[in-house]
């Protein structure tokens, strides 16, 4: 999934093998939690989304999706915040004498 894209459920379904395939459905609060706005930090799993298939004996089969927000800007580049820029996917670079490093002074 694409920073700041909006997420478009694909959906999910079971193949049964007497009712053959059965659609699922989706956790409908866990697709509403889903935030593009920022990627999806590195080392955490990102929005799980929980589909369950009921087929008409009444078993039930259940899917996790995982859904990752990664970043249209190659690294060490991000995107500029919205509220700055109104294209939403301008990437920028910061240069090194943006960044501010603090200098310490040391008294003798």
């Amino acid at each position: 999934m694409t920073q700041r894209q909006a997420f478009v459920d694909l959906g999910a379904s079971a193949l049964d093998a007497i009712d053959g395939l059965v659609g699922a459905t989706a956790n409908a609060g866990q697709i509403a939690a889903i935030d593009t706005s920022e990627p999806t930090p590195t080392g955490q799993t990102g929005f799980v989304v929980r589909y369950t298939a009921i087929d008409n004996a009444g078993n039930a089969a259940y899917l996790n999706r995982t859904v990752r927000v990664v970043s249209p800007c190659e690294t060490p580049s991000f995107l500029c915040p919205l509220p700055l820029v109104r294209a939403p996917t301008v990437c920028f670079l910061l240069p090194f004498s943006a960044l501010r490093i603090p200098r310490f002074r040391h008294s003798r």
